[in-house]
């Protein structure tokens, strides 16, 4: 029972599935930073020793620590607020409910077999410790379609408002770009220390690059698609002519292109079959008898060594306290800032100055209009306006029906777009639907809208204490007595 603090955290540090985990214990020096934690941990089968460990919150983060501590010979209890496991892994069907601290709520009425991923929706391949679960557990993955060329970019001030395909974006910039350094090579124009041999091979290799004609000008190319597409007998294909280019340096063409070049955004992830509540429904059925749900948090303190967890059961507002030799708290901070303790006044103040980014989205059951029209299955379509990103699903094509996410949107747009009146909200978003896909925006049915900042015991989706407070994301990483925190914060996610 009476095991060293550093002996206790070395061990969950093993077990949480959560890349915050890790990056929590590796800023302790715990833990290393390399391969150790590619796979599922493994350890000790009588470590915990029959230690008491109480989690607070049955996320991700919450469910691996216990599942792996359990194993372990802990005695696990975990403690979620709400009526449900997952946190901001939520997937909704049928029936569900979203509900929003503002006191709004929506009832999903999709047809059945389609869901939303109304929260954490692509997994990167590198985030091999939830793979492992999801291969442990038997969850089915498929394949997320995350940038796909035939999506679609649009702004108002771009080609008199017409969406262009992707293709177009990316390999105009790189076909106007090649043409502009190869110019600049073959004139002497760049200052690059090159023999006239090596030019020329840098030359012919930007022709390659860029599909450039033999006056190195970029024109036309069947990488951008086709004016008139290939066919049978006469009906040869013409390649789509270049746009100029000062049309391509819009923001709206030029970044939004390159959303998947960095290491989360992959141009294919992962998904779960059915919906991502599935990763989370497996480790529910593991801990179904130590979760106990609607358990809302009211009071953090220590007796002694111990944590003492004052908490109240939703249902039947009866209060309750349960004392532990280790608590994990995995609360998000802006949830945690208002729940009483006696946590250190530094403490306490890197915990209320946290914000965390808003998340929002809003999808429509629809006919598949996306893939008969224009050919996209899967990926994501962006626009200039509030809504950002439209999303297409990667999976169930050529049925009837899907979930189209008319909008995915983050910080001032996240914010404008929940402001907005659902009905406002619904008009808004079928008017960036019909930008991207002219004549479709009257098949959107049943809107269902998420703001993850108003979600109550979320109120949020990542924090960005790393990047804005790095003297507080050290001490918050730190474990003070028997408490130890974990959270999302844009650095570990």
């Amino acid at each position: 029972m009476g095991q060293s603090r550093r002996s206790f955290l070395t061990r969950i540090a093993a077990a949480g599935g959560a890349t915050g985990v890790y990056m929590a214990m590796q800023a302790m020096g715990l833990v290393d930073s390399g391969t150790a934690h590619a796979a599922t941990p493994v350890l000790p089968r009588v470590s915990g020793d029959g230690a008491r460990v109480v989690i607070l919150g049955a996320g991700l983060a919450g469910m691996s620590a216990a599942y792996e501590l359990r194993k372990a010979g802990y005695d696990v209890v975990i403690l979620e607020a709400t009526d449900r496991v997952g946190g901001r892994v939520r997937t909704v069907r049928s029936g569900d409910r979203i509900v929003h601290e503002d006191g709004s709520e929506q009832v999903c009425d999709y047809d059945d077999g389609l869901y939303f991923n109304a929260g954490a929706a692509r997994i990167p391949g590198h985030h091999q410790v939830l793979l492992g679960y999801c291969r442990e557990f038997g969850v089915d993955l498929e394949v997320m379609v995350n940038q796909n060329y035939n999506a679609l970019l649009q702004s108002d001030a771009v080609n008199g408002g017409r969406p262009l395909p992707m293709r177009e974006t990316i390999y105009g910039v790189q076909g106007q770009v090649a043409s502009l350094l190869a110019k600049g090579v073959r004139n002497g124009g760049i200052d690059a220390p090159l023999s006239r041999e090596d030019a020329e091979k840098l030359v012919e290799g930007l022709v390659a690059w860029g599909d450039l004609d033999a006056d190195l000008a970029f024109r036309r190319s069947a990488r951008l698609g086709y004016a008139s597409a290939p066919g049978a007998g006469p009906a040869a294909a013409v390649p789509q002519e270049a746009m100029d280019l000062r049309t391509l340096l819009d923001p709206t063409l030029w970044q939004r292109s390159l959303f998947a070049a960095t290491g989360d955004m992959q141009a294919t992830m992962l998904q779960a079959v059915g919906g991502m509540d599935r990763i989370v429904a497996a480790f529910g059925e593991r801990l179904r008898d130590v979760i106990q749900l609607n358990a809302e948090v009211v009071r953090l303190t220590r007796r002694g060594a111990q944590a003492e967890i004052h908490w109240k059961d939703r249902r039947t507002g009866e209060l309750q306290a349960i004392a532990a030799d280790h608590c994990i708290c995995t609360i998000p901070l802006t949830v945690l800032a208002d729940i009483p303790n006696d946590f250190s006044p530094e403490r306490q103040a890197v915990i209320r100055d946290a914000r965390y980014g808003g998340g929002f989205k809003i999808a429509y059951q629809t006919p598949r209009f996306w893939e008969a029209d224009a050919n996209i299955y899967g990926g994501l379509s962006f626009t200039d306006r509030d809504t950002f990103m439209t999303w297409y699903p990667s999976g169930g094509y050529h049925r009837p029906k899907g979930v189209l996410v008319a909008g995915y949107a983050f910080g001032d747009q996240g914010r404008r777009m929940f402001e907005r009146s659902m009905a406002e909200r619904d008009a808004y978003a079928r008017a960036t639907v019909e930008r991207l896909h002219p004549g479709r925006s009257q098949l959107l049915e049943k809107p269902l809208s998420i703001y993850w900042a108003q979600v109550p015991f979320a109120r949020g989706v990542t924090s960005d204490v790393a990047r804005t407070n790095p003297s507080g994301y050290a001490l918050i990483c730190e474990p003070e007595g028997p408490y130890v925190f974990f959270f999302n914060d844009t650095a570990t996610t």
